[in-house]
């Protein structure tokens, strides 16, 4: 007689399904510390100057200038960066590179120990914010530069770098884009605005002069004229428009716009900005011509020029168009394309200019 033997299942030595859950967790939480506290750099805030700001330059000399930006805290997607242990100030010559080169070919370099950088703490009033403004701390850098003389009239773009690791530009992480700014000596003014009534109508004749002290390049200028109905008087300015003016009717700004008179009504535009309004009916003339580079040292003796070229700016009037108001805005660069310390002398305006009945 053979024996039986009870054979009993051995217990499982491998990992249960909850083992497998939990073990999963830890690893999910490792990786999204991983995720939130390594492998990034984040870029600094440029703060000031603004874009596209010009400087006032002297020939043969430094030019000091003050830039500004912030840094620290968390990144927009909510992660810890590395920390910035230095970081790179760069002005390069944008007809010679591209970006900020590290080397010789910029303007200016210069690589700072975090530390040594005046610097001003930005506290969050948020309490969760606050809390990790302590570990992450969140500032705004001042630091003075001395650009060089030859980067006169040069079209510059500056930049900062947040560098953690070691000396190369490799390891900075660049704002981008950067700012441009320019370091120039010259500045065109709009000086005045000449009329010469005539049987057939009002010549203009315009005058700016370079109060710089380099030649400037080659300009353009910009005068239109208008009709209008009342005489502009900027002291005073209108209070309502007349109901005898239709919406589609057009108001010359004090800026020299031509904006619908609907936008005021509306409420889109504030009466202040009103210079006049043209008379129903007429049309705009203007001149726009370009000229060559107003030289040194004849910049200090006002310099006519005729923005219709090589004829004075004739606007036609007809007899049965007398007697007649009309006003006037001069424009020097009006696109903005030459680079001058001061472009808040760049339009004159005349707004009484009386065409007597004949």
């Amino acid at each position: 007689m053979s024996r039986l033997q009870n054979l009993t299942p051995s217990k499982q030595t491998g990992i249960s399904g909850r083992g497998v859950f939990i073990l999963l967790a830890i690893m999910g939480c490792a990786l999204g510390l991983w995720w939130l506290f390594t492998g990034i750099t984040k870029a600094p805030v440029l703060v000031s100057p603004e874009n596209s700001v010009a400087i006032r330059g002297f020939i043969g000399q430094d030019t000091g200038s003050t830039i500004k930006w912030r840094h620290g805290g968390i990144t927009s997607e909510r992660r810890f960066p590395n920390r910035a242990t230095r970081y790179v100030v760069c002005f390069y010559d944008t007809n010679v590179s591209e970006d900020c080169g590290g080397d010789d070919s910029d303007i200016f370099f210069v690589s700072e120990e975090a530390t040594e950088i005046q610097r001003t703490r930005i506290s969050s009033s948020s309490f969760a914010y606050s809390v990790i403004d302590r570990i992450y701390p969140f500032y705004e850098y001042t630091y003075e530069v001395t650009l060089p003389a030859s980067s006169l009239d040069l079209p510059l773009m500056w930049t900062v770098g947040a560098c953690s690791g070691g000396m190369l530009l490799d390891n900075c992480t660049l704002a981008a884009p950067g700012r441009q700014l320019g370091i120039t000596a010259r500045n065109l003014v709009a000086v005045k605005i000449d009329d010469d009534k005539t049987d057939t109508g009002i010549e203009f004749e315009v005058q700016l002069q370079n109060t710089g002290d380099t030649t400037s390049e080659p300009y353009q200028v910009s005068t239109v004229v208008w009709q209008i109905l009342h005489e502009p008087n900027e002291t005073q300015p209108l209070t309502e428009i007349p109901d005898t003016i239709d919406d589609t009717d057009i108001v010359i700004t004090t800026e020299g716009e031509e904006v619908q008179v609907s936008e005021f009504r509306n409420g889109n535009r504030p009466l202040g900005d009103i210079f006049a309004i043209q008379k129903p009916g007429t049309d705009r003339v203007d001149w726009f011509h370009e000229y060559p580079a107003v030289p040194n040292p004849l910049y200090m003796v006002p310099t006519p020029v005729t923005p219709c070229g090589l004829s004075q700016c004739l606007y036609n009037l007809d007899p049965n168009e007398r007697p007649a108001l009309l006003a006037a805005f001069f424009k020097v660069d009006p696109n903005n394309v030459l680079l001058e310390f001061d472009e808040t002398d760049n339009v004159k305006k005349k707004n009484t200019i009386r065409a007597p009945r004949l």
